[in-house]
């Protein structure tokens, strides 16, 4: 049920998107992604995610990408972070995202409440693109993020990516979270992309995603 729900919701943002993808055929992607919170201990968390990429306007599938995340909580506050993609991406295209087909990841998150309903979130990762047709790469991301910690939780962000050469890419994001019920959560978001011309140019993505919580999940 929960999940006939949630993707009930994603069908609808789908057409929602369609629409918007056909009136504006430009450097629009649309981005899918599936989590599955499959342990949380209150300390120790683990999940699977899964994500899909592409551009409907033009028929074009750009990647698809999945793996694990692990965190551990240190304290309260921060988080330590490490995870792994296998990408199958389009070898075409000049894009760094989309060339690498391994890429692991490694990093730290810090996050406080300033009030009763809203949190703040700061999260610095950096990402290795192991390719089999191209020169491997690696890069930095930091991530800013405001949220209203509501059962409709608004949030924006802006990260920057950055690799040897200086700054890859400037993405600023906002959306909401929605709990659909106990085991799980549909989030919808919209964000624009300022990326120079040797990281692909700027675009504009349309995001969900759904988020299921697993049966050793105790924060379910």
């Amino acid at each position: 049920m929960i999940l006939a729900k949630l993707l009930g919701l994603c069908a609808f943002t789908a057409g929602l998107a369609s629409a918007q993808i056909t009136a504006t055929p430009s450097n629009v992607e649309f981005w899918n992604w599936f989590f599955w919170e499959a342990v949380d201990t209150g300390k120790f968390r683990v999940r699977g995610v899964t994500q899909l990429r592409s551009q409907p306007h033009r028929d074009t599938f750009l990647r698809a990408q999945g793996g694990p995340i692990l965190e551990w909580q240190v304290n309260k506050r921060w988080n330590l972070i490490a995870g792994y993609y296998f990408q199958a991406s389009r070898q075409s295209s000049d894009d760094v995202e989309l060339q690498g087909a391994h890429r692991p990841f490694a990093g730290f998150e810090y996050s406080q409440r300033l009030n009763s309903t809203v949190g703040f979130e700061t999260r610095h990762l950096y990402e290795y693109f192991k390719s089999l047709t191209r020169a491997d790469s690696m890069r930095g991301r930091a991530r800013a993020r405001f949220e209203s910690r509501k059962p409709l939780s608004p949030f924006i962000q802006n990260e920057v990516f950055y690799d040897q050469l200086g700054v890859q890419a400037n993405r600023l994001e906002s959306g909401f979270e929605y709990r659909v019920s106990k085991e799980g959560r549909f989030q919808l978001s919209v964000f624009h992309e300022s990326r120079p011309l040797r990281t692909g140019g700027s675009r504009t993505v349309i995001s969900t995603r759904i988020t299921i919580f697993g049966p050793w999940n105790k924060q379910n």
